[in-house]
This record gives structure tokens, sequence and C-alpha cells, in this order.
């Protein structure tokens, strides 16, 4: 029932935050590091001072456990979703709630905010819903129903446009922020049987254009996606993956790449890359970078795929972990 603030360089405890009167389930760094945000079973969120390691504040009003906390972007607000079926919005500065938002029919167990802070969505893990809420009147916008088992993530896109939502058994959602319209949906029983290891749990949108997320499975799968619109369709393709926490470079060419090491080199041709690398390193200001650009070679032409093109920057002596394989989902 306690939280300790440790010292990464050291490795030593420079707080121990004394409080909770239950188990802990969550917490949170404020955005600008200098509080802490606690809560668990006992209904409570506490506010702590990382410098000093004092209670600020106790956020009470929860009838029941607390699964999830999270900082609003600019760090005035703090969300949190209860066993109660709540969400509540908290002011930081004042420890009021400035909300009480109530409409699912079960427990809270998910919130995140918009990349603008002037939405949150909450999820229920049970009944398949995500509830888009207005932080500023506490106003449900959008109600979003199609998952039929429970679910594990959602998240905002970085631009706040769009909502993934990702459930037990691998299917996936992807839902428009503006209409709560479904724009894109991959269900794990018109696919592989294997897509329960693709699409579980680990998932996080890495880049705002185009549109991609990362995902990561149970099998030790790896993938990234490009969530792309053309016409009035999303289309979802993906751009690599991993197999089976190894690398798979079938078809790659690395014929004249820049800067790749040794190591990576070799472990290139181990996984079937092809070509000889170009050991020159380009300068960039005063630092030099080492740039490696993997080309997958077009496959033979087939309905709803396509092997597209990739280019990373990386530090000299990290792996590269790259898988050039490429399949699109439209909806």
């Amino acid at each position: 029932m306690t939280v300790r603030l440790w010292g990464v360089e050291t490795g030593e405890c420079q707080h121990i935050l004394i409080g909770h009167s239950s188990t802990l389930w969550v917490v949170k760094y404020s955005l600008q590091g200098n509080q802490v945000a606690s809560a668990g079973a006992d209904g409570a969120v506490r506010l702590w001072s990382v410098e000093t390691g004092a209670c600020q504040r106790t956020l009470t009003g929860h009838s029941g456990g607390i699964q999830r906390i999270v900082y609003s972007p600019n760090g005035n607000q703090i969300a949190s979703c209860s066993h109660d079926k709540t969400v509540r919005l908290w002011d930081v500065k004042t420890g009021e709630c400035s909300h009480i938002l109530i409409g699912h029919q079960k427990e809270a167990t998910r919130v995140v905010y918009s990349p603008r802070g002037d939405q949150v969505a909450s999820a229920n893990r049970e009944d398949g819903m995500i509830r888009i809420w207005d932080t500023e009147s506490g106003e449900c916008r959008h109600t979003l129903a199609g998952h039929e088992k429970d679910i594990y993530t959602i998240a905002y896109s970085p631009t706040g446009s769009f909502i993934a939502s990702w459930s037990d058994k691998g299917e996936a959602r992807l839902w428009d922020v503006e209409t709560g319209e479904c724009r894109w949906k991959l269900d794990y029983e018109s696919t592989t049987q294997t897509l329960s290891s693709l699409l579980s749990y680990n998932f996080a949108w890495i880049s705002s254009e185009p549109p991609s997320f990362v995902t990561g499975g149970r099998g030790g799968s790896v993938r990234v996606w490009d969530a792309v619109e053309e016409g009035d369709k999303c289309i979802i393709r993906m751009r690599w993956r991993s197999t089976n926490g190894q690398l798979g470079m079938e078809d790659a060419n690395i014929q004249d790449v820049q800067g790749l090491g040794d190591f990576n080199k070799r472990l290139l041709k181990q996984r079937g890359a092809k070509g000889e690398t170009n050991t020159r390193l380009r300068e960039a200001g005063k630092k030099a970078m080492r740039t490696a650009s993997v080309v997958s070679k077009p496959k033979s032409p087939a309905s709803g795929t396509r092997a597209p093109a990739m280019s990373l920057s990386r530090q000299p002596g990290q792996q590269l972990e790259q898988a050039m394989d490429a399949e699109t989902y439209e909806n």
C-alpha cells in the first residue's frame, strides 16, 4: 500500500509515499515530472510531490476501486475511471471534481485524453462500449459500439482524428472521432487463426503523417501499420513485422546502403537480404548520423497487397530490427 520513488542513477529509494488504505493499482507521473498520482482499491487518488514526498491532495468521490488515472496533456486535469461505473475529471490545482461522467453500464476500465485535451475516451472491458466525452461540458459526444469481445486498449491518434481500440482475441477497430463511425475493422474470425497473437494488448501510435501505429502480440510479434485515407475508404497497410521475435528480411535489398555497421550487415544477410552496403557516412551538422535504407523488392501483383519501401535512421551500433512484409486491409 505504498509508493516508492527511486533514483535511476543511484538505485536508492528517495521517498516512500504512505497514505492509501488498500491495494494500489496505478501510478502516473505528471508531464512536468514534479508530481506523482496514485490510485487503487480504496477509491481515492492521491497527488504527491516528487521533491518532498508529501501528499499534496487526496481526491475522493469514487465509491469503487480506481482502475486507471491519466493526466491531461497540459497537466491541469486528471481523469480517473472506477468500478463504480463512472469517470471523474479532477482539477489538479484545487483537487475539486469538475465533472462526473455517467453512462457506462458496467465498471469503467480504460480512460485516455485526446492530444488537445478537449476530449476523454473511456471504455468498459466487458460490454465492448467506448464513450467520447467533452472535457469542458462533461457531455457524451459519441458512443462507439461494435466490439464483441473484451476491450483491452484504446488510444487516440497523434492528431486526435482517430481512436484505435483493440479487444480480446485480436478484434481491432479504427473510429472517426468527429462522426463516431467505425472506419476500419479487422475481425479475427474472418482472417487467420494467428491473429490473436498479432493484435493483443500492446498498442501505440507512433506517427501522425501518415497515421501509423505499432502492435505487439503474445507470440512475440511486433508490427507497424499505416492508416491511409483514400476517398471515402480508410486503408490499413502493414509496413513491417518481426517473425517469432526474429527478423524476416525476405526479398530485402541493401545495395549501396550507407553507414550500415558490420553487425547489422551480417544480421540482414543472415535473414536473406541481398546486395553490398556503402560504408560512407553522411554528415548532419556537427553530428555524424548513420542512415540505413532497406527497400523491399516488388512482389508479384496480388489483390489487396503491395510491398512498400522504407527508410530509417539509426544511431551507430543499434540493431536494425525491421521486417519487410506488407499486407493491406480495407473496410
